[in-house]
């Protein structure tokens, strides 16, 4: 019989960050429970890659930063997590791991991270000060759910944009625009898509 490899195990926040920092795979941190994180499909990986390089080419030279999977993302005191695309514009990171201060996420679904990213990952994120928009694409259809606010911290709103109600998609607390041609630039999808 084949050992099946371990995804969950519990341990204190500072020995996640020392087991992370020595460790060859990517694992995320909630209220104790570490979870080790699977690979991504190509698509998955076209559409970060898309929306990760047009972000830095439109933020390059000011205060943003655009990163994408291979920072972690302290959403709470016990929470970390590998955001697909994480964009801050704060000078107050001193950490050269973990981001604090985020102001843009984008999380791209996958059939095994849907749930959490759309529930548990937007709550967290929602509750960040610095945070000002969440973005959720979807890899198998052209849809985005974006979650917003601006900088005076109002109530956060929310928006299902689809390729066939409006072509731009707007990053408020960015200024920047995306188009969903941008954002899907070499993805293949069947006729119905």
């Amino acid at each position: 019989m084949n050992a099946q490899p371990r995804t969950c195990w519990f341990m204190t926040v500072d020995e996640y960050l020392a087991f992370e920092k020595q460790s060859d795979l990517r694992h995320e941190y909630v209220a104790g429970e570490v979870h080790a994180m699977v690979g991504a499909s190509r698509r998955h990986g076209l559409i970060v890659m898309n929306i990760a390089a047009r972000l830095w080419q439109a933020l390059r030279g000011g205060p943003c930063e655009t990163h994408t999977s291979d920072i972690k993302v302290q959403a709470a005191r016990d929470i970390i997590y590998y955001p697909d695309i994480v964009v801050t514009c704060s000078d107050g990171e001193d950490d050269p791991f973990i981001i604090k201060h985020p102001t843009f996420i984008v999380e791209v679904l996958s059939p095994s991270t849907a749930s959490t990213d759309r529930r548990e990952k937007m709550i967290y994120y929602r509750n960040m000060p610095s945070m000002l928009c969440y973005l959720v694409v979807h890899q198998d259809e052209r849809k985005l759910e974006r979650h917003w606010r601006d900088a005076t911290g109002d109530p956060w709103e929310f928006d299902l944009l689809l390729k066939s109600h409006n072509s731009r998609i707007l990053i408020p607390s960015l200024d920047i625009e995306l188009t969903f041609d941008e954002v899907y630039e070499g993805v293949q999808f069947d006729a119905s898509s």
